[in-house]
């Protein structure tokens, strides 16, 4: 059975889906570039699989959802766990659909998890003085 099975309704078009897939895949990359070795799109880029040190993980856009089934054989352990939940991280955060309160700006930032008020809240300005 796979580390990683998961599938989100993404809410975009198929097109908007694949550009979200390419920035997931980016994404990854940057973060885990020193085990990713091989990057394999489909022609269409509705498709792509990752290869590296210890993992693969195949993920896909639809119409409507974004799939992805992976594993960590060779990693394992707190190593393989870290890496997976780092995978699902990157591809919950790509997709989810934030309300126009919750886009990340300058202005925003996130409470530490756990701690009152935790969520996105806005620091309140000061005017500059010119």
């Amino acid at each position: 059975m796979p580390l990683i099975n998961l599938t989100l309704e993404h809410g975009r078009t198929l097109e908007e889906a694949r550009r979200h897939l390419e920035t997931a895949v980016h994404q990854i990359s940057g973060q885990f570039g020193s085990v990713v070795r091989r990057v394999d799109w489909e022609a269409d880029r509705s498709r792509v699989k990752l290869e590296g040190v210890g993992f693969w993980l195949e993920m896909s856009v639809d119409a409507q959802v974004v799939y992805a089934t992976g594993d960590v054989p060779i990693l394992g352990g707190i190593l393989g766990s870290s890496l997976a939940s780092g995978l699902k991280q990157i591809l919950k955060l790509t997709f989810q659909k934030k309300l126009p309160s919750q886009i990340l700006d300058d202005s925003l930032t996130t409470a530490p998890p756990g701690s009152p008020g935790a969520g996105w809240f806005a620091h309140s300005a000061q005017p500059s003085q010119s």
